[in-house]
């Protein structure tokens, strides 16, 4: 088993990078290779914003992927369906 980083991305309206996090779940203490079927993970990621950020709508995106080769883990929606980019949509953030 092959250990998965995660990553948490703020878009802006047009989809660019604003700012994001990476990390290993759990503050590194759990690595996925140790993920056990039915556990939760407790995993938190601080995402700091530039203070140059405009004010509008961004969109909150998470996914795993492998660091040797950036290679993101497919998500499957609630609905069935893929995202193109293997990162599920958490929530829509409206910044003053």
């Amino acid at each position: 088993n092959e250990n998965y980083v995660v990553f948490t991305h703020l878009l802006d309206g047009s989809g660019q990078l604003a700012s994001s996090h990476d990390g290993v779940p759990g503050g590194s203490r759990f690595p996925t290779a140790s993920w056990l079927p039915g556990i939760t993970i407790p995993d938190t990621h601080e995402i700091l914003l530039p203070n140059d950020l405009t004010p509008g709508e961004y969109q909150l995106k998470v996914g795993l992927y492998l660091p040797q080769t950036g290679e993101r883990l497919p998500v499957v929606a609630a609905d069935g369906t893929t995202p193109p980019d293997n990162a599920f949509p958490l929530a829509t953030i409206t910044l003053p």
